[in-house]
């Protein structure tokens, strides 16, 4: 609603722009504290946490040592922010089709390299999804599963980093981007 078109085209918003303009300039220290916490969160904070997943599993599944792991995904997330939201969009245009392709191809080569025990798995599946024990740890497992997905990494809800992204788009109105 509040953002703003800058002198190159491209457009500044977002969850801050909306409290300076919204509530008025009496909050604009609120909006210099989200800012803030947004910065700590997503420029620091998570991806540390990524970063050294990915670092640990290159050094227990290749032995990389971690250092040069974090040099690597420095420079390349570098480069890549740095070239700006355009850059960032052409590079998960092309990242995220290899990333489920290859995810894909990879469970079927587990599953032909593993086909002798697909009926047996199958079997252990039956076998153990059935009794009052397997319902209620099922039920459990599931609640516990879906609490953390929904709460790491892979839902955007109530981390109000979609807000910035969306202020960046170029559309008539916000509803009509919410509906496309």
């Amino acid at each position: 609603m509040f953002k703003e078109r800058e002198a190159d085209g491209s457009f500044r918003g977002g969850p801050a722009r909306t409290i300076i303009n919204g509530p008025g300039a009496n909050y604009k220290w609120l909006a210099i504290l989200y800012a803030i916490c947004l910065i700590a969160a997503f420029g620091i904070g998570f991806p540390a946490f990524q970063g050294d997943t990915v670092a640990g599993a290159a050094q227990d599944s290749m032995g990389i040592d971690r250092l040069i792991t974090a040099i690597v995904l420095a420079a390349g997330t570098a480069i890549i922010v740095y070239g700006g939201i355009h850059r960032i969009v052409k590079t998960t245009d092309i990242i995220v089709p290899i990333m489920a392709i290859g995810y894909i191809r990879l469970a079927l080569v587990v599953i032909v390299m593993n086909t002798g025990v697909v009926p047996r798995v199958f079997m252990t599946i039956v076998a153990n999804a059935v009794g009052i024990e397997e319902a209620v740890s099922g039920g459990m497992g599931a609640a516990i599963s879906q609490g953390l997905r929904r709460g790491l990494f892979s839902n955007e809800a109530g981390l109000g980093s979609a807000l910035n992204v969306a202020a960046t788009s170029d559309v008539r109105h916000p509803v009509s981007q919410g509906i496309t």
